[in-house]
């Protein structure tokens, strides 16, 4: 059962109920009963599934910058071939692959910006956990 703790299958399996209701297991201590009150699993798993999806965005857009700064290499390497030669033999012409360029920069480095904020802070409530580096201070 998605988002379970641990499951007592004799309380589950004589209590239709609590299955209907997505019971989630049995404790036998009062602490752990306060503990998962506090840290509740589907609040839990909510939690980790943005934060998920904050990580798969941060890369996407690492993804993109590294494209982005191809594209860059390539018209570049396309302006230097027609300084030498006179000719020029990129795709399109340069002036609009240039602002098109200019813009996708604007955009990345924002959105790096605030995405790359976001993720460090995230990762400083970790700041105490060996594995923790330090160039992810924010």
């Amino acid at each position: 059962m998605p988002g379970c703790i641990h499951v007592e299958a004799r309380a589950i399996a004589q209590n239709y109920h609590l299955r209907k209701l997505g019971y989630v297991g049995t404790v036998q201590h009062e602490w752990d009963r306060r503990h998962i009150a506090r840290h509740d699993p589907a609040r839990v798993l909510r939690e980790v599934g943005v934060k998920q999806k904050l990580l798969d965005q941060y890369e996407r857009l690492l993804r993109a910058e590294e494209a982005h700064a191809a594209a860059k290499a390539e018209l570049d390497a396309d302006v230097e071939h027609e300084n030498r030669t006179g000719v020029w033999a990129g795709e399109g012409l340069p002036s609009v692959r240039l602002q098109a360029l200019r813009r996708e920069d604007d955009y990345l480095t924002a959105m790096l910006s605030v995405l790359e904020g976001l993720v460090k802070a995230e990762a400083a409530v970790y700041s105490d956990h060996p594995d923790y580096r330090q160039e992810w201070k924010p």
